[in-house]
């Protein structure tokens, strides 16, 4: 594809990771790579060659989107939705809203590519301001739901069993680890540590873990009752392997996690446990693609939850060989089985996009989260209220909070119809610039962020 565009003029490709750079180099050698791994010297070296060549494809991660190639036609991102494309340090762009700034004021030939759209393009597309295409497909798709939370159903053990005599079975955890919740098996209450940090469990091996200062409790009690017998709730990777392997005794079972990553997975049969974004490659897809505890993906608490998993589900699936299948641990009446069925992720981002509609959230408005000091965060709040009072704010403007983060700190969300956006910002920015002739230390302002949580 991109080839092909090359014959109109140069084209520059940005990615999230640094994998998936990696992926997309070796198909296309002849590129011009930009990325923060290579040294200065082949960084800048790359950079010139990329704004004074002709004809020529880039390819980089998020900085690479303000590389300016001197005959650029088209500007290809790929999944717009992930937050890596969102730069963390201000002012808090993200790669989506610049690529479609350089598209309306460069006239290039813009395409998101992905498995599924984030909410702000789904809302574009709906809107007929955007083309879409898709591929026809249909896949093998099956839900077995669990009836007492065992890890494996029992009638999905005879589609393994199966499957593992075709080539390898692929199973996604929602988490790594062994066990990141665990509580008393007497009583019930949360393992904590002596400084109230959450304890958890990393290997089959090791003993219980403070997640914050670290400290090991091989002899555990519990603090509530005296128990001395821990009781393993949130399963992770580590455990899933253990119980997999139990249950399929013989079979090679290998793990990928973003600490020990395997980037391919070369014999033709095995049982693969990896967590999201670890899937290895293999070299004729796998014979089944098990989702485990799928609905868990959907648990997040922050806004985006339900988009990501909708593309992680499709990303995943799209591991499976043309003849394989998929089997989600999960609910048979589950919207997303008859979408990853047919292959679209539209049946379920339309539903979602009603829903925020419904309760005016992004993207229908306009967001801005401000961060700053707790002392100081209900005069922010009365401020803006006040303000307003005095329709300098657009009356449909919503406050939320301020909410606790950490550090001291406190975050109010600001929420306005699109069309009264511009009201809003211009508001906030006068605000900042009072603040900052007055020497006072500066809120930290986000406008239509990856998440409004923390």
């Amino acid at each position: 594809f991109a080839l092909k565009e090359l014959g109109r003029g140069s084209v520059l490709i940005i990615v999230p990771e640094e994998r998936e750079l990696e992926e997309v180099s070796q198909i296309l050698p002849d590129a011009v790579v930009l990325s923060s791994s290579l040294s200065r010297t082949d960084r800048y070296s790359n950079y010139l060659e990329a704004i004074s060549s002709e004809k020529v494809i880039v390819i980089g991660t998020r900085s690479a989107i303000f590389s300016t190639p001197i005959d650029l036609k088209s500007l290809i991102v790929y999944r717009e939705s992930s937050q890596s494309h969102y730069e963390p340090r201000h002012p808090g762009w993200n790669v989506r809203d610049i690529s479609l700034l350089r598209q309306k004021n460069e006239g290039l030939n813009l395409f998101f590519i992905g498995y599924s759209p984030s909410s702000e393009v789904a809302r574009l597309i709906e809107n007929k301001w955007m083309d879409f295409s898709t591929t026809k497909s249909r896949v093998l798709v099956s839900a077995f739901p669990q009836s007492h939370g065992e890890l494996i159903p029992s009638r999905l053990m005879g589609e393994i069993r199966k499957a593992m005599t075709v080539g390898p079975v692929l199973f996604l955890a929602p988490r790594k680890g062994y066990s990141q919740s665990i509580v008393c098996s007497k009583c019930r209450n949360a393992a904590l540590c002596d400084c109230g940090g959450k304890l958890v469990k990393r290997t089959s091996s090791t003993s219980l873990e403070c997640t914050i200062c670290a400290k090991e409790h091989p002899d555990w009690k519990c603090s509530w009752c005296q128990g001395s017998t821990p009781y393993l709730l949130g399963r992770g990777s580590e455990r899933f392997a253990y119980e997999i392997g139990a249950a399929f005794p013989g079979a090679k079972v290998i793990q990928s996690t973003s600490e020990m990553m395997i980037e391919n997975f070369d014999e033709e049969r095995g049982l693969v446990i990896a967590t999201p974004g670890a899937v290895p490659h293999t070299l004729h897809g796998y014979a089944l693609v098990v989702i485990l505890e799928a609905e868990r993906f959907f648990m997040q608490a922050d806004i985006r939850a339900h988009e990501r998993t909708r593309e992680l589900f499709f990303s995943t699936s799209a591991f499976a060989s043309t003849n394989g299948k998929v089997a989600f641990v999960i609910s048979a009446d589950s919207p997303i089985i008859g979408a990853v069925s047919a292959w679209k992720p539209s049946l379920i981002s339309q539903r979602e996009l009603r829903e925020r509609l419904e309760v005016n959230l992004p993207p229908f408005t306009r967001a801005v989260t401000m961060d700053i000091a707790d002392s100081e965060s209900q005069s922010l709040l009365r401020g803006l209220r006040k303000s307003q009072e005095d329709s300098r704010l657009p009356e449909s403007t919503r406050f939320l909070g301020p909410s606790q983060l950490k550090g001291g700190v406190d975050r109010i969300v600001a929420l306005t119809p699109l069309a009264d956006g511009e009201e809003l910002i211009s508001l906030l920015h006068e605000f900042q610039r009072r603040r900052s002739s007055s020497k006072k230390t500066l809120a930290s302002l986000r406008i239509d962020p990856y998440s409004l949580s923390r």
